[in-house]
């Protein structure tokens, strides 16, 4: 069987993950965005989707508080990270994805799961980041022009912030008041002080 003939069997008929098992949920597989009607100008620059593993995001989320924080997701696909977040108790959890038709498998999954998150549909460069501390997630969802107008936003946000990046491709688009505190092979974790009034 061809390459080509493998990746449309996997996106069609994905084969279920571990997580999905357990949980009767549909997380698994990968999807491309030129199979998805997209509104939106910077379709361009998003990237398929594939959920990353479990194992990975426990990993990166090790040292981030969890308390008092919201937790964002852009192109947060099916929503497997929004599953995995309630689970370690954030209670505000929010995703971002531009794809309609994966914001609605997401919020399938959270109802699923009984998970009280949103799922915002809308592009990840005009979304509006609450005035909240936050963690805010991405699996390498976008290019950098989209991240760096993401970065710009949350670069003046006035409390802490968190920006765990799992395969940090565009990294340097990282504004000079964002630290990297960890990273692996996989992800890197920076934070942004508070700002002061």
């Amino acid at each position: 069987m061809n390459r080509f003939l493998r990746r449309l069997k996997e996106e069609l008929l994905p084969s279920r993950h571990a997580f999905d098992c357990v949980r009767g949920t549909d997380t698994s597989g990968t999807v491309a965005l030129k199979r998805l009607r997209i509104a939106s100008d910077n379709k361009s620059a998003g990237t398929s989707y594939q959920a990353t593993s479990p194992e990975v995001f426990q990993q990166a989320m090790s040292s981030i508080p969890v308390d008092g924080y919201t937790f964002i997701d852009l192109g947060c696909g099916k929503g497997r990270i929004l599953l995995l977040a309630a689970e370690l108790g954030f209670r505000n959890i929010v995703g971002v994805e531009f794809s309609p038709h994966l914001a609605r498998i997401a919020r399938n999954n959270l109802a699923i799961m009984g998970v009280d998150a949103g799922v915002v549909t809308g592009d990840a460069a005009e979304f509006s980041f609450p005035d909240d501390p936050m963690v805010v997630f991405m699996y390498n969802p976008f290019g950098a022009l989209v991240m760096r107008k993401v970065m710009a936003k949350l670069a003046v946000q006035r409390h802490p912030v968190f920006v765990v990046y799992a395969n940090p491709k565009h990294e340097s688009t990282f504004p000079a008041s964002f630290i990297r505190i960890a990273r692996s092979q996989h992800w890197a974790v920076w934070r942004k002080e508070a700002i002061a009034p």
